[in-house]
């Protein structure tokens, strides 16, 4: 387990965390990231559920999600690692097939989604190159639980 979060009183760590799924990539602000575990480390969901798997932590159950390249929700694969947001009351996990983190805010730089992106049921809330060639995805703990809630992201595939 990778535990994000610093004591309380002292300031989250500045950066990013860029994730891998199902080959594109979605960059998101360390400061909304709660924990990164691998997937190992889950349990199997409901059976009936859209939860890929779930996460019992403390006597608590946190819901993973698998998500394609184009954010609809997929049947759980072979990803690595689950990484949960700080989103509404209690973490919401999404499966990765890989993450890699970010130290410094300026590792990614976050431009403006185009009009053709942007609208009011978007989770994206940018665009970025990572390392010069790779397009990311910005998008931020809110979005994600909102996408999920509202049920835009269609049937498990």
């Amino acid at each position: 387990m990778i535990p994000i979060s610093t004591p309380t009183g002292t300031r989250r760590p500045k950066g990013w965390v860029v994730i891998s799924l199902s080959g594109m990539l979605l960059g998101l602000a360390q400061n909304q990231i709660r924990q990164i575990v691998p997937a190992s480390a889950l349990q199997p969901a409901p059976a009936g559920s859209t939860e890929a798997a779930i996460h019992i932590r403390d006597g608590d159950s946190w819901p993973v999600y698998a998500l394609d390249a184009e954010l609809r929700l997929a049947a759980k694969g072979d990803q690595r690692f689950a990484v949960f947001l700080e989103a509404l009351h209690h973490p919401l996990g999404l499966l990765a097939d890989a993450v890699r983190v970010l130290p410094e805010d300026e590792d990614l730089r976050v431009q403006p989604l185009p009009g053709c992106m942007a609208g009011a049921d978007s989770p994206l809330t940018g665009l970025a190159l990572l390392d010069g060639s790779e397009a990311v995805l910005v998008s931020d703990a809110q979005g994600m639980a909102c996408l999920l809630q509202a049920g835009l992201i269609g049937e498990v595939a």
